[in-house]
Protein backbone atom coordinates (compact mmCIF):
# COMPACT_ATOMS: atom_id res chain seq x y z
CA UNK A 1 0.00 0.00 0.00
CA UNK A 2 0.87 3.78 -0.40
CA UNK A 3 1.08 5.87 2.47
CA UNK A 4 4.11 6.55 4.64
CA UNK A 5 6.26 5.14 7.74
CA UNK A 6 4.90 7.46 10.37
CA UNK A 7 1.40 9.50 11.01
CA UNK A 8 3.27 12.52 10.36
CA UNK A 9 4.49 10.91 6.91
CA UNK A 10 0.77 9.22 6.23
CA UNK A 11 -0.81 12.56 6.89
CA UNK A 12 1.76 14.80 4.38
CA UNK A 13 1.16 11.79 1.84
CA UNK A 14 -2.25 11.72 1.89
CA UNK A 15 -2.20 15.86 1.72
CA UNK A 16 -0.25 15.85 -1.19
CA UNK A 17 -2.60 13.63 -2.84
CA UNK A 18 -5.61 15.45 -2.01
CA UNK A 19 -3.96 18.65 -2.77
CA UNK A 20 -2.93 17.65 -6.48
CA UNK A 21 -6.66 16.34 -6.86
CA UNK A 22 -7.98 19.42 -5.76
CA UNK A 23 -5.59 21.26 -9.24
CA UNK A 24 -6.26 18.62 -11.58
CA UNK A 25 -6.71 18.82 -15.34
CA UNK A 26 -8.33 16.06 -16.68
CA UNK A 27 -7.52 15.30 -20.47
CA UNK A 28 -10.36 13.17 -22.09
CA UNK A 29 -8.64 10.77 -24.57
CA UNK A 30 -10.28 8.36 -27.16
CA UNK A 31 -8.96 5.06 -28.70
CA UNK A 32 -6.08 6.19 -30.97
CA UNK A 33 -4.97 9.43 -28.51
CA UNK A 34 -0.96 9.79 -27.89
CA UNK A 35 -0.40 12.04 -24.79
CA UNK A 36 3.28 13.37 -23.73
CA UNK A 37 4.19 14.07 -20.54
CA UNK A 38 7.39 15.60 -18.98
CA UNK A 39 7.90 13.94 -16.29
CA UNK A 40 10.33 16.93 -15.27
CA UNK A 41 7.31 19.26 -15.73
CA UNK A 42 4.37 17.36 -14.92
CA UNK A 43 2.75 14.99 -11.84
CA UNK A 44 0.58 12.48 -13.62
CA UNK A 45 -1.86 9.84 -12.70
CA UNK A 46 -5.20 7.96 -14.04
CA UNK A 47 -7.94 7.97 -12.39
CA UNK A 48 -9.17 4.05 -11.70
CA UNK A 49 -10.94 2.48 -14.58
CA UNK A 50 -12.58 -0.99 -15.31
CA UNK A 51 -11.33 -4.27 -16.53
CA UNK A 52 -12.99 -5.69 -19.59
CA UNK A 53 -15.55 -8.33 -19.13
CA UNK A 54 -13.41 -10.63 -20.55
CA UNK A 55 -10.48 -10.01 -17.56
CA UNK A 56 -8.26 -8.42 -20.18
CA UNK A 57 -6.74 -4.86 -19.46
CA UNK A 58 -8.07 -2.45 -21.88
CA UNK A 59 -5.48 -0.12 -21.53
CA UNK A 60 -2.18 -0.04 -23.39
CA UNK A 61 1.20 1.97 -21.94
CA UNK A 62 4.27 2.29 -23.64
CA UNK A 63 7.27 4.33 -22.66
CA UNK A 64 9.17 6.56 -24.88
CA UNK A 65 12.94 8.03 -23.89
CA UNK A 66 13.17 11.61 -25.29
CA UNK A 67 16.23 13.56 -25.10
CA UNK A 68 19.30 15.01 -26.24
CA UNK A 69 22.38 12.30 -26.23
CA UNK A 70 23.55 13.51 -23.05
CA UNK A 71 20.15 13.16 -21.43
CA UNK A 72 19.82 10.01 -23.07
CA UNK A 73 23.73 8.29 -22.62
CA UNK A 74 22.84 7.44 -19.01
CA UNK A 75 20.00 5.40 -19.97
CA UNK A 76 21.74 3.92 -22.63
CA UNK A 77 24.51 2.68 -20.60
CA UNK A 78 22.42 0.65 -18.17
CA UNK A 79 20.08 -0.90 -21.07
CA UNK A 80 16.96 0.85 -20.29
CA UNK A 81 17.09 2.59 -24.03
CA UNK A 82 16.80 -0.18 -27.15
Amino acid sequence: TMGGNTAEAEEAYWAFGRRAMDRATPIPMVPGDVLVVDNRRAVHGRRQFKVREDGKCNRWLQRVYVGSPETLYPLLRIGNVL
